[in-house]
């Protein structure tokens, strides 16, 4: 998965969260921030590929190039990302949108 992040960061580091962990607002919020801070932070890092993943399958999708700065929302993926209570929730939900994106190239298929 680190080396999916790296590979993505080369081209779309300034992608971010979408949400501020000073004032995280629902309880898959809080886990991610938690998340981050952890010496381990899987969640977080699940998350990152994930948003990153989208970045890259929505510009191959449509041919333009996304304002790092104001990716486009997913609002079904962000609906459903902040309705998980549990990080069982929301490491089903990273991976089931980061295979849809990448495909086989995503780390959890293998790739």
């Amino acid at each position: 998965m680190n080396a999916k992040i790296a590979r993505f960061e080369e081209h779309y580091r300034d992608i971010q969260s979408g949400f501020d962990c000073a004032a995280p607002a629902n309880a898959a919020q809080k886990l991610l921030c938690a998340s981050a801070q952890e010496q381990r932070p899987l969640l977080w890092r699940m998350s990152r590929l994930n948003d990153l993943a989208w970045v890259y399958a929505y510009e191959n999708a449509t041919g333009k190039e996304v304002d790092p700065s104001n990716p486009p929302a997913d609002a079904a993926f962000i609906a459903a990302r902040d309705a998980c209570t549990d990080a069982q929730c929301l490491c089903t939900l990273f991976v089931e949108r980061t295979n849809d994106s990448l495909g086989g190239e995503s780390p959890y298929r293998g790739g």
